[in-house]
């Protein structure tokens, strides 16, 4: 991605928008460019780059928009959200590694410089480490905190099957076959609630709510 400061400011808008979108880590690592239509605020998901091999399309909120348009100034030029080089994207465990390495400071790894100690220190919550996942669930569980019903949650993280379905071990096919609606509406509703909170968050003054405690206490 060129340099030290690009990277860290391309896996900086990565974490926004996996917490915005809430989307697979695999699913962003893999996206290509020409899937993503910032003018129309969509983000389309093939069905070979999703877990449940079903297409998926994301609504981009205002927020997560604005976190994909300054990732597109970093890495527009390459057709990869997040490119290793111009032929290919970077893997998951790149960027794993990179969030994993980010809240290393308490491991000991040896002698580390005073930047080490510091990049090694700056995802680091003080409940403990957390994965590329915990931003998606997390993100889930602030839709729960905006008022967007579970099912419309389900159908945002296109779960083939909403959890209560899958604790009563309901048929896929039935669903799928006879409930054809696909709630766009509602689900883009829900996205523009959950990147509106994101930003508040994101403004609260330093006397605020702190923001890592609230990813925290959602992760858990």
């Amino acid at each position: 991605m060129g340099n030290d400061v690009g990277e860290s400011a391309a896996k900086t808008a990565a974490v926004w928008i996996m917490l915005s979108a809430i989307v697979r880590i695999n699913e962003l690592c893999a996206a290509p460019w020409s899937n993503v239509d910032l003018r129309a605020g969509t983000w389309f998901i093939p069905a070979d780059q999703s877990k449940n091999r079903r297409s998926h399309t994301v609504w981009l909120s205002d927020f997560t928009q604005a976190c994909l348009a300054e990732l597109h100034a970093m890495t527009g030029h390459t057709p990869w959200l997040l490119p290793a080089n111009r032929e290919r994207p970077i893997t998951t465990s790149v960027l794993q590694s990179a969030f994993s390495y980010r809240q290393s400071a308490a491991k000991e790894w040896g002698k580390k410089n005073a930047i080490a100690e510091i990049t090694g220190s700056s995802l680091l919550l003080d409940g403990g480490s957390w994965s590329a996942h915990d931003l998606r669930r997390t993100g889930a569980t602030f839709m729960q905190v905006c008022g967007v019903p579970q099912p419309i949650i389900e159908a945002c993280l296109n779960h083939a099957l909403s959890s209560e379905a899958r604790e009563k071990k309901v048929n896929l096919a039935l669903p799928l076959t006879y409930q054809q609606y696909d709630y766009a509406r509602e689900r883009r509703d829900a996205w523009q609630r959950l990147g509106q909170y994101l930003e508040n968050l994101a403004a609260e003054p330093a006397d605020g709510p702190d923001i890592e405690e609230l990813l925290l206490d959602a992760a858990l």
